[in-house]
């Protein structure tokens, strides 16, 4: 211990007699712990970690390959899907099915990329709705298939929307307003 205390001594007094070298090591410390955090950061987030989603790495997506070797995902219906969560080796199950629409309910209609997804989906992802709220189970019909449909409508006959923000945002008058568009 007294030896530490005495190199410590040393380079303090090494330090207060060379300020420009004193300097130099410490700014050369600092870009190298900055960058290395900074190449960590990106890695870690885009590599190791690139999942925003509660234990993600327990997560899985069901797709086919085709003979020709491509992935072709498997579009299931209500009664699968139903069938997959009765299963006891899988907790929560998630069904989508993504389409495009084109609203024109501006002065230019937009295309827009849409997704149908169950009602469980913001659970199973462990996500929140920034605003509002997300799907709840009673939005659609046991057993339905995420399609749009009339059997994907609730019981009272009207389908539920979550929007995302980047898209609802441009629209300051849309929140609460019944939308229609076209599939």
């Amino acid at each position: 211990m007294h030896s530490v205390l005495a190199d410590l001594r040393y380079a303090g007094r090494e330090l207060r007699r060379r300020p420009g070298f004193a300097i130099t090591a410490v700014l050369s410390l600092a870009l190298g712990i900055g960058a290395t955090t900074a190449v960590f950061s990106v890695i870690y987030g885009v590599l190791l970690n690139p999942f925003p989603y509660v234990d993600s790495e327990r997560m899985m997506q069901l797709a086919v390959r085709d003979e020709a070797g491509r992935f072709r995902f498997s579009g299931l219906n209500g009664a699968q899907i139903e069938q997959l969560r009765q299963a006891r080796t899988i907790e929560s199950i998630v069904a989508e099915d993504g389409w495009n629409l084109t609203t024109t309910d501006g002065d230019i209609p937009e295309d827009v990329v849409a997704t149908y997804i169950s009602p469980n989906a913001p659970n199973h992802w462990g996500t929140r709705a920034l605003l509002g709220r997300w799907l709840i189970p009673s939005d659609a019909l046991q057993g339905a298939t995420p399609n749009g449909s009339s059997s994907s409508a609730t019981s009272s006959g009207s389908a539920t929307t979550a929007a995302i923000r980047a898209w609802w945002g441009r629209r300051s008058n849309w929140s609460g307003r019944t939308t229609r568009s076209s599939a």
